[in-house]
């Protein structure tokens, strides 16, 4: 059994998820490999047709796609993240393909063409689509916040600023809608890493027809894992009796990451705390926190990243709307308490008062409170970090995915072969 993962990079939160799951197929015995637009293996990624031609259709076209959304420039509300077409510039991406037995995508916006791709796909393999996010199934957005529309045919998009019915987000719809038509529902299962996600997939119109399986990611326990904290803390410079709190994402300054809420839930903290804020990933916290920052920025090596989570005491999330988090895997993998929201699929991963503490969406009061509770509250800290590597071990490691997502492939190709009979 063979299995060709495509995500549009090997990197980001997507492709992060995407590796981990590859990685995680192969060390199982089951072959696997990850193709991408943008990556670092060139035996893995797409190349473009960079002929003179090549490079002036996919020029052309990309233009026409920009100017469709371009037309929302002046409307569209500020602090939103990407809003992706379904079309893209590069085609004939199969013929670039390795050869496998099943097809397994990941986020591929702005690099599969949904009505080319699925439309020249072969008959005979099946395919598995892993949702990082809510794109494959809305008008163009990614989350949708209070948006419901998806359940119906988009159009008057609040991400567009629109009040037109049959705007772009109600024409990506339709595109949708159309390339789908090109594949038997038995053909294609949808899995969604939370079960939050999965719940709003089988309700949105574009995806109510298909198989929906929830399988979690997966975290290297044997990487991200509880270390020394007071040894870590002196290798990275940082003092040993400072009460530490770790935020990251990949973009801190996404909107839908809410750290402007959590500016204003440790705005009330005492600087006489001793308390030092570490943020991981792109982009800058404003002014206004009373105490010592220290943003180590995008950093990709998983061991500096490991032992950022081992020095700090507890790990944030202020998000909004989230899918199923890799930091939050990463923190309870290596035995950080996790304090966060009530939204998306974060409360399935961390347990209210068992490996962290969940409070109400958008409650900045009660999570100010219960960061303070846990970086004062040594006794409560330990009996939450252990619960919390313990859960990361027992439910979200990779032989956990692998053998749950080998089960899945297994029993798509023995659909196939009785089809065949």
């Amino acid at each position: 059994m063979k299995i060709i993962h495509i995500n549009t990079s090997a990197y980001g939160g997507a492709g992060l998820a995407a590796s981990r799951l590859n990685n995680a197929l192969n060390s199982i015995g089951v072959t696997s490999s990850l193709f991408t637009l943008h990556g670092a293996d060139n035996n893995n990624r797409f190349f473009p047709d960079n002929t003179l031609q090549g490079r002036i259709s996919r020029y052309i076209y990309r233009q026409k796609i920009d100017r469709d959304f371009n037309r929302y420039f002046s409307s569209r509300p500020n602090n939103l993240e990407k809003f992706s077409d379904d079309r893209s510039e590069y085609k004939k991406i199969i013929e670039q393909l390795p050869e496998g037995d099943i097809i397994n995508l990941h986020w591929i916006a702005n690099f599969i063409d949904y009505r080319n791709f699925f439309k020249s796909i072969p008959k005979r393999i099946p395919l598995v689509w892993t949702l990082h996010d809510m794109n494959p199934f809305t008008g163009g957005c990614h989350y949708s916040g209070d948006c419901r529309k998806y359940t119906e045919s988009c159009g008057n998009c609040p991400q567009l600023g629109s009040t037109n019915s049959k705007d772009l987000s109600f024409e990506i719809w339709k595109r949708k809608r159309h390339a789908f038509s090109f594949i038997d529902p038995n053909r294609l299962h949808f899995v969604c890493p939370s079960a939050w996600l999965a719940q709003i997939a089988k309700q949105s119109s574009l995806l109510s027809k298909y198989n929906i399986h929830t399988i979690p990611n997966s975290v290297d326990t044997n990487n991200f894992k509880p270390q020394n904290k007071a040894i870590v803390r002196e290798a990275l410079r940082l003092p040993t009796n400072a009460k530490i709190i770790l935020v990251g994402a990949v973009s801190i300054n996404n909107y839908r990451k809410g750290m402007h809420l959590l500016q204003k839930a440790i705005a009330s903290l005492s600087p006489t705390e001793n308390i030092i804020l570490l943020t991981l990933g792109d982009g800058n916290l404003d002014a206004g926190i009373p105490f010592q920052i220290r943003q180590f920025g995008d950093v990709s090596n998983s061991i500096f990243i490991s032992l950022l989570y081992n020095a700090a005491d507890v790990f944030v999330i202020p998000s909004l709307e989230d899918n199923l988090p890799n930091t939050v895997l990463e923190a309870i993998s290596c035995g950080t308490p996790v304090v966060g929201f009530n939204t998306g699929g974060i409360p399935e991963m961390i347990r209210n008062s068992e490996n962290g503490l969940i409070v109400s969406k958008g409650d900045t009061k009660a999570l100010g409170e219960n960061i303070l509770l846990l970086l004062q509250n040594k006794n409560l800290r330990l009996n939450l970090s252990d619960r919390a590597r313990q859960i990361a071990v027992s439910e979200y490691n990779y032989d956990i995915q692998s053998q749950r997502y080998r089960s899945l492939y297994e029993t798509l190709l023995n659909e196939k072969i009785s089809q065949t009979r």
